[in-house]
Parts: structure tokens; C-alpha cells; sequence
């Protein structure tokens, strides 16, 4: 809550502007002004006399183009077919064609609210614990009470059940929305359990970047658990805070991080310790990632011509063979840099 009483409606996913890559991100909406069309395109009687105008129908604004966005740097060796949500935009892919090469494009494939429906203008109080969960509907008004149809709901009933029996979780759930800004499936999920919330909060106590660390809980930590539960787990909340601190200390690459991750799941251990056991610890050592790029350009003669001849969408394979080769160890954009210096004189 901010300090003149306000409470924050919204969240800033934050990144590193030192480290982030630049990108163009197209955010893509409906293509035509009216939902309903382009149904009677053509059909006299539904437009009047005369046939309707293709063009006078599209919304000129169906596209939208940020340019210069800062993504991390990890996305450049992720497979280029990952879908990624975008804090409060939608989800996107790389573009397949003009994003594959040096340049980051990303395209809107799915938004995270349907912009054409009408929000409702109160939000009910819901038993999860007093917090009213505004909703969007499509048409008439529909308030916290159920989803639409193929809309996957906020918050879990159950969970929903166990904070309406136990104050104390829904005082979390207030809590972790109102205070830490977290979002409300992030905070639905973390306040579910009297162990899950201490989990989380010990990994605060390591890291005290809400956001992050209920990413790499409900995200990256929540994957590979299987059927076990936190209590099971082999370290403890502070260990997952203080991996994520190692992550955003530009320590580790977050592919490393994910690998470390998935270690201290399978035997436990201290991160610090994994890190170096692993020899995963961040590389952006310029002269040392050259000789690891000069490696991979003799290992790959015939794609080194191919993008000399101007096949630029070659650069995503360098950098992942390159973060192959140091084991996620190295620094996404300065290899990035180097590879591009290296084959563009």
C-alpha cells in the first residue's frame, strides 16, 4: 500500500537495462473494428445498397509495434519455438522468419483479457478470503463469481476453500496482492497452504524480489516437482531465494539457474556450492568467449559461409552452440555481440 493509502493496481516486470536485449515486440489485436465482421462483407443487405469495403473495416490500430523493448538475455538461447507471457501483455512467439536472426521479434499470439469485452463495473468480495477478483466479460457484465466459457479462472476453488477456512492464508493472499504486487493466480497459488506461503516467504527473506521469486516458485520450481510436495523437497525456501538472488546479481545466466534448479530438486545442496561444482558461474569474459566462438566457427565451417552469404538466421544457432559449449555459463549478449563482430568485420 502506498503511503498516502492507495493501493498499486498494477506491476512493473523489471529488467536489467546493463544485461536486457533489445527487441521489436508486435502486439497483434482483432483485425477488424466490428467483432462481428467480416461476416456480411459484400452483402448489401446487411450494409445498406452498396457492398461494404474490406478495408473501411479494419482497425488500424489490429497492430501495434514496440520497438527497442528490453527483453532478458536469456530468451537468445531459448529453443525458437518457446512460448513466452509477457507481465500483463499476452503470450508470444519468436517470429519465425524475421526473428530468427540477429534481430529479437516477437509476436502477440494470445492477450491476456479480451479488450472487446466490457468490464464489470463492481468486483464481488470473494470467500477466498475478503478480496474481490475483478473479472472481464464478453457482452453482459459478469462479476467474480465463475469464468467464461474457456477462461481459465483466477483463483483455484480449492485453494479458494482453504483460505476461506483458514484466516491466516487469506490474510496472505491480501497480503501478497496488496503489499508484494503480485499477481492474483502468482498469489492464489503461493497462499494455498500453510507450507507453500512459508516457502515462499523464507525464500524472501533471501531475496527480496516478490516477483522473482514467485516466478521461479510457481514456474521454474513448481515444474519439476512431480508429485511431491515442498516439504519433501531435499533445501529449503532460503536456498530457492538465494539462487534467485544469484540470478539477478548477474551471477548466473538464468538458463544456468534453471539447471542448478533442477539439481538442488534432484539432491539438495547450497547454490553457491552447485554453481561452482557445476562450473556454471557467468562468463562474459571477452577474451575468453572468443576462443569459445572461434571454436565453434571451426567446428562449423559450412554455417559460418552460409551466413557470410547472408544467411543471418544463422546467428541463433552460434550462440546456442556457444552456450552448449560453456554450459549455459555464458553472458547471452555479450556472446551475441561478439559472434556478430566476429562474422560481420
Amino acid at each position: 500500500t502506498a503511503p498516502d493509502g492507495r493501493k498499486v493496481k498494477g506491476t512493473i516486470q523489471w529488467v536489467s537495462a546493463a544485461s536486457a536485449l533489445a527487441a521489436e515486440v508486435r502486439l497483434y489485436d482483432r483485425l477488424f473494428l466490428d467483432p462481428a465482421e467480416p461476416d456480411g462483407v459484400g452483402d448489401p443487405q446487411a450494409h445498406g445498397d452498396e457492398p461494404t469495403d474490406l478495408v473501411a473495416l479494419v482497425d488500424p490500430d489490429s497492430i501495434r509495434v514496440v520497438h527497442d523493448a528490453k527483453i532478458e538475455p536469456s530468451v537468445a538461447d531459448d529453443p525458437t519455438d518457446t512460448r513466452y507471457q509477457f507481465e500483463r501483455t499476452g503470450y508470444f512467439w519468436r517470429d519465425p522468419v524475421e526473428g530468427t536472426g540477429a534481430k529479437l521479434v516477437f509476436n502477440r499470439i494470445v492477450t491476456l483479457k479480451d479488450s472487446w469485452g466490457k468490464k464489470a463495473s463492481t468486483s464481488a468480495k470473494s470467500s477466498a478470503g475478503g478480496r474481490g477478483v475483478r473479472a472481464v466479460g464478453s457482452g453482459a457484465e459478469r462479476t467474480a463469481g465463475g469464468p467464461a466459457k474457456g477462461e481459465r479462472p483466477a483463483v483455484s476453488e480449492t485453494r479458494a476453500a482453504a483460505r476461506a477456512a483458514d484466516p491466516a492464508l487469506a490474510a496472505r493472499f491480501d497480503r501478497y496482492i496488496d503489499e508484494l504486487g503480485l499477481s492474483s493466480e502468482h498469489a492464489d497459488l503461493l497462499s494455498g497452504s500453510g507450507p507453500t506461503g512459508d516457502f515462499f516467504e523464507a525464500a524472501l527473506e533471501a531475496h527480496r524480489e516478490p516477483s522473482e521469486v514467485a516466478a521461479w516458485m510457481v514456474t521454474d520450481l513448481r515444474g519439476l516437482m512431480g508429485d511431491r510436495a515442498l516439504p519433501d523437497l531435499p533445501f529449503s525456501g532460503e536456498a530457492l531465494g538465494a539462487l534467485a538472488a544469484l540470478v539477478a546479481n548477474d551471477r548466473l545466466s538464468r538458463r544456468a539457474g534453471k539447471d542448478v534448479l533442477a539439481r538442488m530438486v534432484e539432491q539438495g545442496g547450497e547454490p553457491e556450492q552447485l554453481v561452482a561444482e557445476m562450473g556454471l558461474e557467468k562468463v562474459d569474459d571477452r577474451e575468453a568467449l572468443q576462443l569459445v566462438i572461434d571454436d565453434v566457427f571451426s567446428a562449423w565451417p559450412d554455417k559460418v559461409e552460409q551466413y557470410r552469404a547472408g544467411n543471418k538466421n544463422l546467428i541463433g544457432m552460434f550462440v546456442g552452440e556457444v552456450m552448449k559449449a560453456t554450459r549455459g555459463a555464458g553472458d547471452p549478449k555479450t556472446v551475441r555481440e561478439l559472434i556478430t563482430v566476429s562474422l560481420d568485420p
